[in-house]
């Protein structure tokens, strides 16, 4: 499906980010879509080194496989295809789990005690998540999660298709054309990568742009029953880092060591899908 490339291009930026060498944790990326549009099928077209893939996250499965291999350094991203199966579990459950994963996309977790199991690390451990959730439940989850600043420690890609697209993909699977290509990424040598200080500049204002447009939206939430929307925020720090990031890991995906021109011609393109929910990405 040629509408989705730019977003299967966002998430393999997001896990070479894995691989860029600095202080800040690999890109976190959350798709934001109505049910059909195939999120999951995205998220889990990539088989990545170096990464966990799983349906689900709670207690057990974090202290079986993410913390050995966090100590071991053989992680660097969490791909959570459905992110409402992690959220249906009982509330300490739930809160624990995302206690845990928002640590670890930004400061790092070093020692902890979960569920009862001590575990702790000689350095912080930081990881990306990748992962998906319906408008619905996006809008469900968001005061919860805004509060926790868990929201923005991902780069939204919100989307839905046009009527256009819509057709094509019955076409397609009217004709027996679609199928799932999964696609399998090489290891790759942790580089650092420099930004240019007039490429920088260009990267801070545009953070703030973002950052500005989305503070003029309003978000939709319930509470006790009842529509409300309210105002957020943002004040694009995170965000700033996150473009950062997602530069250094076009220029790696290059395999050059300096951001240019051309890096960021991309960039400014993928950019146009980082988008809340209110005003999603028509493709």
């Amino acid at each position: 499906m040629i509408a989705t490339e730019k977003i299967e291009r966002i998430i393999e930026l997001s896990l070479i980010s894995g691989y860029v060498k600095d202080d800040d944790a690999p890109l976190s990326i959350m798709l934001i879509s109505y049910p059909e549009t195939a999120k999951s099928s995205m998220i889990l077209k990539f088989n990545c080194p170096h990464t966990i893939e799983s349906t689900d996250l709670s207690a057990r499965p974090i202290v079986d496989f993410v913390v050995p291999k966090l100590r071991n350094n053989e992680l660097h991203h969490l791909i959570i295809s459905d992110l409402t199966k992690v959220l249906a579990h009982r509330d300490t459950t739930v809160n624990s789990t995302i206690s845990f994963l928002n640590a670890l996309m930004e400061e790092g977790v070093k020692q902890n005690l979960f569920f009862g199991q001590l575990f702790e690390f000689q350095t912080r451990k930081k990881c990306g998540i990748i992962t998906a959730l319906t408008f619905d439940y996006y809008y469900k989850m968001f005061r919860k999660f805004h509060e926790i600043g868990f929201t923005s420690r991902f780069i939204p890609i919100s989307f839905e298709y046009s009527g256009q697209t819509v057709l094509n993909i019955h076409n397609a699977i009217k004709n027996n054309l679609m199928f799932n290509e999964i696609v399998k990424m090489k290891k790759i040598k942790k580089k650092k990568i420099h930004i240019p200080s007039e490429i920088a500049d260009w990267i801070s204002i545009k953070a703030q742009d973002i950052a500005n447009k989305e503070s003029q939206e309003k978000i939709r939430i319930r509470v006790k029953g009842k529509q409300k929307q309210i105002s957020i925020k943002i004040y694009g720090f995170r965000l700033h880092r996150q473009l950062r990031k997602m530069a250094k890991s076009i220029a790696l995906s290059h395999k050059r060591d300096i951001v240019s021109w051309s890096h960021l011609a991309e960039l400014k393109e993928l950019m146009d899908y980082i988008r809340l929910p209110k005003n999603p990405k028509v493709i």
